[in-house]
């Protein structure tokens, strides 16, 4: 049978000959390369493998320590909306006392937080007349909380506190208390109410006059100055007594001065004092 033309049958090579030898070698080099094509295919693939571990631990690790940190930004962001939101119920509450508004209504936004009007403080005055009997005015609160996370604001007696759980208390706004050299004027704002409201939402705090009046009015007698004591008990103790401590008249006289179980106990001596009294009933809307 006649084969095609330009068809040729290659021969062969003869074993041991140099063409044998050729072949052999152009077999194994080409093996060699199947190898390596292969061995760099399972070495990218360990690269990509080992690469994409490295990048969802680093996304888990950020996303862990994201969690916690997102979750301190929120609870500090809420503690600065409720001590901008006392802010603005101290100055309502002047109104209040100070300007005569009959009542004032502050709306404030809750946000995984507790707002009430509960609970019990005593700020007790005890004046002794120089030329009368000695007087004593037990004064209570209840005071208005709002609790947040670690945070808790408060307004008592007509000041504003903010208290850190484990981290003592701070007064943000004082009181309407007057010392001079020559004189105490006091006006003790009492906030009387029962209500708590938790969560999140708005809520509506109202607070209405329910009497103003004049305790007391003593002038020195004869030379012989009022003498004036306070016996407070607060969970705020410690900054009413920083306040007293850095605001009374000049050679008061510590009583009690360790609040570290919320007692504290001043006297002191002044020519002239005046205290009076704003009693508020608060309510929750």
């Amino acid at each position: 049978m006649s084969r095609s033309e330009g068809s040729h049958d290659r021969p062969s090579p003869v074993p041991g000959s140099e063409a044998a030898r050729t072949e052999a070698g152009r077999a194994a080099s080409d093996g060699w390369a199947r190898f390596g094509v292969d061995e760099r295919a399972v070495s990218d693939t360990l690269g990509y493998a080992i690469t994409l571990g490295m990048i969802l631990s680093m996304i888990t690790f950020l996303y862990v320590s994201g969690v916690g940190t997102f979750g301190d930004l929120k609870s500090d962001a809420r503690a600065v909306n409720a001590d901008r939101a006392f802010e603005i119920l101290d100055d309502n509450v002047r109104d209040v006392y100070a300007r005569g508004a009959p009542s004032r209504a502050i709306e404030l936004k809750l946000s995984d937080a507790q707002l009430s009007v509960v609970g019990n403080t005593e700020f007790e005055v005890t004046v002794t007349d120089p030329a009368g009997p000695t007087t004593n005015y037990p004064l209570s609160f209840v005071p208005i909380e709002y609790e947040t996370g670690q945070t808790t604001m408060s307004y008592e007696n007509g000041a504003v506190f903010r208290r850190n759980d484990g981290g003592g208390a701070v007064m943000d706004s004082r009181p309407p208390f007057v010392f001079t050299d020559d004189r105490t004027v006091m006006t003790s704002v009492v906030t009387r109410g029962s209500a708590s409201v938790g969560g999140d939402g708005a809520v509506l705090i109202v607070a209405e006059r329910t009497e103003s009046q004049l305790l007391t009015d003593v002038d020195e007698a004869g030379g012989t100055p009022v003498t004036v004591q306070f016996d407070i008990e607060s969970p705020n103790a410690p900054a009413w007594q920083r306040y007293l401590e850095s605001s009374l008249p000049s050679g008061y006289t510590t009583i009690d001065g360790d609040p570290s179980d919320d007692t504290l106990a001043y006297s002191f001596e002044t020519d002239r004092f005046v205290l009076r009294q704003t009693k508020l009933a608060v309510s929750l809307e």
